[in-house]
């Protein structure tokens, strides 16, 4: 059997006090046709019908707190299964970034190396700025020129500051709002957190 919704209980109730309000009204009024039987049934069913409403109330405000209920321990299920995984690849995934970062630094540091070295050894072979033989030499400010083209310093920090930063808080790839952390304390909190992540069970 359906149980009546709330609403059909009420309109019902409605319904049925409007016809006893009018039956004991006619009574008043002096209408000898509506009897005691009709009457007393007619206000009878009133009380009746109120306790279904509230019953009904009840009922409605019980599924509600049983279905948020259920949604809260849904969302906590789901969380617990799926947090850990995310944590574990968040953490591999920053470790490849600063792998790369760092290999990207050394390679760049290296070049950068490389055309000092240049610079020192055609200095030494008394080449000096503005200078080129042989389609090598240096410019007016001291950069090595390949051929008339000019070779510039990497400068591997200053641009992976400007990729990962755009030295602002709020960057090019990544908003950092850390930033009055130093370096090594941001980086040690971040991986912390998300090893802490990855450890919920």
């Amino acid at each position: 059997m359906v149980e009546p919704t709330e609403a059909e209980v009420e309109a019902q109730l409605a319904e049925t006090e409007a016809l006893a309000e009018s039956l004991e009204a006619a009574v008043l009024s002096g209408d000898t046709t509506v009897t005691h039987d009709e009457l007393t049934q007619t206000k009878s069913l009133v009380g009746f019908l109120r306790l279904q409403v509230a019953g009904a109330k009840r009922r409605a405000a019980e599924n509600r707190a049983k279905k948020r209920s259920e949604a809260i321990r849904a969302l906590h299920d789901e969380a617990v299964r799926r947090v850990p995984d995310s944590g574990t690849k968040l953490v591999a995934a920053l470790q490849k970034v600063e792998n790369a970062a760092k290999a990207f630094y050394e390679m760049a540091d290296d070049y950068d190396a490389m055309l000092r070295d240049w610079r020192v050894q055609l200095n030494s072979l008394d080449i000096a700025d503005s200078q080129q033989e042989e389609g090598i030499g240096l410019n007016g400010i001291g950069q090595i020129l390949i051929d008339g083209k000019t070779l510039v310093l990497v400068d591997g920090g200053q641009h992976l500051n400007k990729l990962f930063t755009g030295g602002t808080p709020y960057g090019k790839l990544v908003p950092i709002r850390d930033v009055d952390q130093g370096n090594k304390d941001l980086r040690d909190h971040t991986y912390k957190v998300l090893r802490e992540i990855a450890e919920l069970r």
